[in-house]
């Protein structure tokens, strides 16, 4: 409360702390943010004032001045609602249009419109006040057509934020899950280079292996079969293991040299043995 003596402010009692002023709390008006020009003020004739706010009202929502830096007709209108109030008016129609932010007229709103401009509670007080019944009414539908308009503006704008935001996560989710997949794909491949180099290691050992089994195979027919040779075959016995030997170390994938030499010699001492078989039957 400001004390109409001294111009103090002061928020708890009726009393002004500063000079002791008794202030009656129901003259009390907020200030419109206006010069005034001075202190003495000519009496104003409410229905023609009242034309002219509509009339500069007008203008204003013609020009989007709520959407704009010149507020020119909407400043224009306030002035004149400040000098009605300074004669403690009390006629609702000057407490209900100063209650009016300048967006009152718009269906759209920015988000910065939802936040800034609200109907003035404490002109809007006044204006019920002083209407009757049915007029309360009527600015009642008018206030709350308002803040509807307003509300449903601010949902849209909060789910359109909350639909973007959404779509952003999705993408993030979206992106993250490609780069998991990018990452599973690489190890995928890296895993399958480290098996196919671990097969190629495994092949060549067992390949390594076949050689080896195959040169001592070799090695063993070649043995038999000079054996079996030099014993002209008597035995019987060498030259059958110096074949299957030597067929063996074909079965690992080598017929070398020794073992082709183990196969011949246990295959001459077979045909020595049969040989000296007939000869001794015929003599």
């Amino acid at each position: 409360m400001k004390c109409s003596a001294c111009g103090f402010e002061f928020t708890e009692g009726v009393f002004c702390p500063e000079c002791g002023t008794k202030n009656d709390s129901n003259e009390f008006v907020e200030d419109i943010i206006v010069d005034d020009g001075g202190d003495e003020e000519e009496t104003v004739d409410i229905d023609k004032a009242i034309g002219d706010v509509l009339f500069y009202y007008e203008q204003s929502r013609k020009k989007k001045e709520a959407t704009s830096n010149d507020c020119l007709y909407y400043t224009r209108a306030r002035q004149l609602l400040q000098r009605m109030i300074k004669q403690k008016c009390s006629d609702y129609r000057v407490w209900w249009e100063a209650s009016k932010p300048i967006d009152f007229w718009e269906d759209t709103f920015s988000e910065e419109m939802i936040l800034k401009y609200k109907v003035n509670d404490t002109y809007f007080a006044k204006a019920l006040d002083y209407a009757d019944i049915e007029i309360r009414k009527k600015i009642i539908e008018e206030r709350d057509s308002y803040q509807e308009r307003k509300r449903n503006i601010s949902d849209k704008i909060q789910a359109e934020k909350k639909t973007e935001e959404d779509r952003i996560a999705a993408e993030k989710r979206a992106e993250a899950n490609r780069k998991e997949e990018e990452r599973k794909e690489r190890e995928w491949i890296e895993y399958e280079k480290q098996e196919e180099i671990e097969r190629a290691k495994q092949q060549k050992e067992e390949e390594q292996k076949l050689k080896k089994e195959g040169k001592v195979m070799a090695m063993l027919s070649l043995i038999f079969g000079i054996f079996s040779l030099c014993t002209l075959g008597c035995w019987f016995l060498p030259e059958i293991l110096g074949i299957i030997f030597a067929f063996q170390g074909k079965k690992q994938g080598v017929m070398r040299g020794q073992a082709k030499a183990g196969l011949i010699c246990s295959c001459l001492s077979i045909v020595m043995l049969i040989g000296i078989f007939i000869l001794a039957m015929s003599i």
